[in-house]
C-alpha cells in the first residue's frame, strides 16, 4: 500500500489539474463552476480498535497553488 502523502502528493501535479480535478477541503466542495470537479480526501485512523477521524486531509495551505491553478481554467 501506499503512504498518505504519496496518495494525496498526485493531487498537486499539475497533470490532474489539466484534467480539471482541483483538491478542495470538505467546506469548500459547492461546485461553482462546470469546468472543474473539485475532490476531497477523508482520513481516518484506526489504531487498537479505535477508529479516529475524519481528518480533511485537502484542508492545508499546500493545495493552495493546485487549487489556483485548477480555478484559472
Amino acid at each position: 500500500f501506499c503512504t498518505t502523502a504519496e496518495l494525496l502528493e498526485i493531487f498537486a501535479d499539475e497533470s490532474v489539474n489539466a484534467r480539471g480535478i482541483s483538491p478542495v477541503s470538505l467546506c469548500d466542495s459547492a461546485i461553482v463552476r462546470t469546468k472543474v470537479t473539485p475532490v476531497v480526501a477523508l482520513g481516518f485512523s484506526l489504531g487498537n480498535g479505535i477508529l479516529t477521524g475524519p481528518l480533511d486531509l485537502f484542508d492545508t495551505p499546500l493545495f493552495d497553488a493546485p487549487r489556483l491553478r485548477a480555478s484559472q481554467q
